[in-house]
């Protein structure tokens, strides 16, 4: 038979360990990903207006890939547009970097920085970071 204490113990230990779990739980991030077809869809999503994304973004963008971290506000997306399509992100972005490949914009959105590498392929991906 177990003495009280023993089982005291056991109890306790049991607290902390759910404890720990929930508080590590906690920790990870929410994640919300969203995929849209094209433009269009992406702005009728209202994720403009709620900060996610900039309006600027090619117009001809495509097979929009993004996701978003409610806890630390970064953003993260992949989509393919027409390579001559880059005039909005010019007018709204400092260029970086121009090069045989890819131009690679730093724009700022809601409080965040953001890099936006728009390759000649037609491909891009745009990263946000926290400030």
């Amino acid at each position: 038979m177990q003495s009280i204490v023993e089982l005291i113990m056991k109890a306790l230990f049991r607290i902390i360990q759910v404890v720990c779990v929930t508080a590590f739980a906690g920790c990870s991030g929410e994640t919300v990903t969203n995929s849209f077809s094209n433009y269009s869809e992406m702005q009728s999503s209202g994720i403009f207006e709620k900060g996610w994304l900039p309006r600027y973004l090619p117009k001809s963008a495509k097979s929009i890939k993004e996701s978003h971290d409610l806890d630390s506000n970064t953003v993260n997306a992949t989509f393919t547009f027409d390579p001559t399509d880059i005039a909005s992100v010019k007018e709204n972005c400092n260029l970086l970097e121009d090069t045989e490949t890819v131009y690679v914009f730093s724009c700022e959105i809601s409080g965040n920085r953001a890099k936006i590498s728009l390759f000649k392929n037609g491909k891009a991906e745009y990263k946000s970071a926290a400030k």
